[in-house]
């Protein structure tokens, strides 16, 4: 894949902690929201605008860390960059599942599917833009700092 590095092992692991990360963003977000629903009384939409963030953050440690081995500093830039690529495979995500149930009875008696495949394609979209735009090595010290700033 062109966007890939050419060493297949290095593809291999940077994909095995992506979904690893995923997993652990998912649980984190599990967990969360109950604890806010029982502790706290909130609603669920409202539970989710806490856990999504503590979990984005969990995801992009992990990430960054394990699958993409940066040594460097974290920069601000760098954490805008992975919050957006979150925020559009998650609109991505529930704008598929919205049209599917809104649109096909299928969809609207098995709601699982439309969700199997809003994350399907979140979880590419998420793929791609890290590659390609989140953790993408610059060679150019003069673009890396403008990307940053």
């Amino acid at each position: 894949m062109f966007f890939l590095n050419t060493n297949s092992s290095e593809n291999i692991q940077k994909l095995a902690v992506f979904l690893f990360a995923g997993a652990i963003g998912f649980l984190t977000e599990v967990l969360l929201i109950r604890i806010l629903i029982v502790s706290f009384n909130l609603d669920p939409l409202t539970g989710r605008a806490f856990s999504f963030p503590i979990a984005v953050l969990i995801t992009w440690y992990i990430n960054r860390t394990y699958g993409y081995r940066i040594l460097a500093h974290p920069t601000i830039g760098e954490l805008s960059r992975y919050f957006q690529t979150n925020i559009i495979s998650q609109s991505a995500n529930l704008s598929i599942f919205a049209f599917l149930t809104w649109k096909y009875p299928l969809f609207q008696q098995l709601p699982e599917l439309a969700l199997a495949i809003g994350t399907s394609v979140s979880v590419i979209l998420s793929f791609l833009l890290y590659n390609l735009f989140v953790f993408k090595k610059i060679s150019d010290p003069e673009a890396d700092k403008k990307q940053h700033r």
